[in-house]
């Protein structure tokens, strides 16, 4: 895997409904390519209010933030969902990074 993802799933743990809690995902390019990610699944905006990638386009031995935003006014026992990042080029690689908590009034 052309990757290293730091954590490598985003727990939200208890949030109460109408709250907002920002969770980061740091992505590194291991490989001996450069890179360029591209959001190809995006997470279930009845709970992820936000998601950002601070930069597309990694060179070798570089890395990036992905900062996820869980905002929702549904409460629910537990929610699972995902998003899901392709590399371009010709060795396309896909990485999908779980999300999951709780939201409770």
């Amino acid at each position: 895997m052309p990757f290293a993802v730091e954590p490598a799933e985003v727990d939200f743990g208890v949030v109460m409904a109408g709250e907002s809690k920002t969770r980061t995902v740091t992505i590194a390019n291991v490989s001996q390519l450069d890179l360029s990610l591209l959001a190809i699944d995006e997470p279930d905006d009845i709970f992820i209010s936000d998601y950002k990638l601070q930069s597309a386009d990694l060179k070798s031995g570089q890395s990036t933030a992905l900062s996820i935003t869980l905002q929702s006014e549904h409460v629910v026992e537990e929610f699972v969902t995902s998003i899901t990042l392709e590399t371009s080029g010709q060795f396309a690689k896909r990485l999908s990074i779980p999300i999951h908590g709780m939201i409770v009034k």
